[in-house]
């Protein structure tokens, strides 16, 4: 927000951290009448654009976000934040390709952005481009050391690979800091993924305990994070407790009913539901 310092209006910036903070808690009618009054009140600031279209990305309106993209970047072409907002836009409409353009385009014009970096990896490691992406992870690291969303995306790239010491170490960080936010709750479910992927190596009833305390953790921080669900599910199949592995599988695909693991859990369902 350094484009906020150049505002001659203290009105202005008023209206445009308040419309932040509108989007942050959830109301966006708010956040948009107060960035609309923010245009008003001045010249054309792309700073001003960018927010209009991460608050049309919150609503899943990716094509109206990236008008609002492309009005923020026609006024500033160096904007890297717009750059990579346009590249989220595109990757959740399914188009990669100009995904990438667009994350290529926001590392040209800001090299040391970690958050394009990790983007980028995500990106990657859809297409299978392992290498690649550890070291996209790897420049996001190097700008900044304790970035949580490039550690654990780090540990899953390790576990899917059955790296699990470098899996272990990645998400330990994440761990030890701040318990209870969002973040925090994704470590403690790769880590459990971590002990399950253990115990198949080699079988002990404390990882599996391990497992099943860390995943009724994560489960309490955050209620509605299909991850938990989909995780815990695994382990009450492992050990053959079908009624609560269809519980927590019938779960999972309530909160996110696209899961990429949905046909095989839809399967396991119908075949063990009223057992």
């Amino acid at each position: 927000l350094s484009e906020l310092s150049e505002m001659e209006s203290e009105e202005a910036k008023t209206y445009l951290w308040r419309g932040i903070a509108y989007i942050k808690s959830g109301r966006f009618d708010k956040a948009k009448a107060d960035f609309k009054t923010c245009q008003r009140l001045g010249p054309p600031r792309a700073i001003v654009s960018n927010w209009l279209g991460i608050l049309s990305n919150q609503k899943g309106k990716f094509r109206e976000a990236l008008a609002h993209f492309e009005e923020a970047l026609r006024i500033d072409p160096g904007l890297a934040t717009a750059h990579l907002n346009s590249s989220a836009s595109y990757w959740r409409m399914g188009d990669l390709k100009r995904a990438e353009v667009a994350i290529d385009r926001a590392l040209e014009v800001q090299s040391d952005f970690p958050e394009a970096w990790v983007n980028r990896a995500t990106y990657r490691l859809e297409q299978g481009r392992i290498e690649q992406a550890l070291f996209d992870l790897g420049r996001a690291l190097l700008y900044r050391p304790e970035m949580e969303t490039a550690h654990l995306l780090r540990t899953q790239i390790f576990l899917q690979s059955h790296q699990l010491e470098e899996a272990r170490r990645s998400c330990e960080g994440v761990l030890r800091k701040r318990k209870g936010d969002f973040n925090h709750t994704r470590a403690l479910v790769l880590r459990a993924r971590i002990w399950l992927a253990s115990w198949q190596k080699e079988p002990a009833d404390e990882k599996r305990a391990k497992a099943r305390t860390l995943l009724d953790q994560a489960s309490q921080q955050h209620p509605n994070f299909a991850d938990c669900y989909l995780v815990r599910g695994h382990l009450h199949r492992i050990e053959g407790r079908a009624k609560e592995a269809t519980k927590d599988y019938e779960r999972c695909l309530r909160l996110n009913p696209n899961f990429h693991e949905r046909l095989d859990l839809q399967r396991y369902i119908q075949e063990h539901r009223g057992k």
